[in-house]
């Protein structure tokens, strides 16, 4: 229900839009004849998501209200065991598999309008563009950049200390805590030694603690500077198809004449996109973008 604000002879209505995504983000992952944690499942990782949507389907279905999700495309990915000894919900748990360096890989789940989804595997997912070139300084007429930045890079580690479950002790007969540790070598070389600390009690599975490690670390381990762009509507749609069209999962081509560095120069990957609309009706596009390639 939206925020409500009754005036003298009309109302507000604040309205928030959310993705079927967050549908998953009210579905806890557990036995429902024991009411205990999930367990263990091993299988594609492609097909582990779908029966877990599908349970979650089930469950809503006999409540009264089924989600009414059902897939579309899938493409094969890597098997994965994952053990399930905490209470989590299924939304989070796709999130946190989406981004793994190893296991299934890198992957994207993508919700249609009609509540079907797909899942792609990163290197499937998105097109690269080669109708349009993001240039800066602005060109007339043209795909153009109307402002450029990149940020300071925070949050640096070359190495991850990871924790999952049990208890903490410096007595070795009292501490039970899963322990991980990893290291990106080429990042302590080039740019200096720095840990950080992983901790999910959730986690009883080495295996799926240096998953969640590996995403973390290779994040944190890269200070390279992402662009942080601005396009005009007039000359890109933000739309899944179509000419001039930018949309998540693409790949982009950005020209800087200006960078001194070459930082801000080559391909990039689009992760999220952020449309704004004036009164007037422009569109301002900022893309949150990923270095492909210099």
């Amino acid at each position: 229900m939206p925020s409500y604000s009754p005036l003298h002879s009309s109302a507000n209505l604040d309205l928030k839009f959310d993705g079927f995504l967050n549908l998953l983000d009210g579905f806890y992952i557990r036995n429902t004849s024991t009411n205990l944690p999930y367990g263990t499942v091993t299988g594609a990782a492609h097909t582990v998501i779908q029966n877990l949507i599908t349970m979650a389907n089930n469950r809503s279905s006999t409540a009264g209200k089924s989600f009414g999700l059902t897939v579309d495309h899938s493409d094969t990915l890597a098997s994965i065991t994952n053990t399930f000894d905490n209470y989590k919900t299924l939304k989070e748990w796709i999130c946190e598999r989406c981004d793994n360096i190893s296991g299934a890989g890198p992957f994207d789940l993508y919700f249609h309008a009609d509540k079907t989804y797909d899942i792609y595997a990163d290197s499937n997912f998105g097109d690269v563009i080669t109708d349009w070139v993001a240039f800066y300084p602005t060109l007339l007429n043209a795909p153009s950049i109307t402002s450029i930045k990149a940020s300071e890079k925070e949050d640096f580690a070359s190495a991850v200390i990871g924790l999952g479950a049990g208890e903490i002790s410096s007595n070795a007969n009292e501490n039970t805590v899963l322990f991980r540790f990893s290291e990106n070598s080429s990042a302590v070389s080039e740019f200096g030694y720095k840990e950080t600390l992983y901790q999910d009690s959730s986690i009883s599975t080495a295996s799926v603690l240096e998953y969640n490690m590996g995403s973390q670390l290779a994040l944190q381990s890269d200070p390279i500077w992402q662009p942080q762009i601005v396009l005009h509507g007039r000359h890109v749609s933000p739309m899944p198809s179509g000419d001039k069209k930018i949309w998540i999962g693409d790949t982009i081509t950005i020209n800087n004449s200006s960078d001194l560095t070459g930082m801000t120069n080559g391909q990039f990957r689009v992760n999220e996109l952020k449309v704004e609309i004036s009164a007037a009706g422009d569109e301002t596009i900022t893309p949150v973008l990923e270095r492909v390639s210099v």
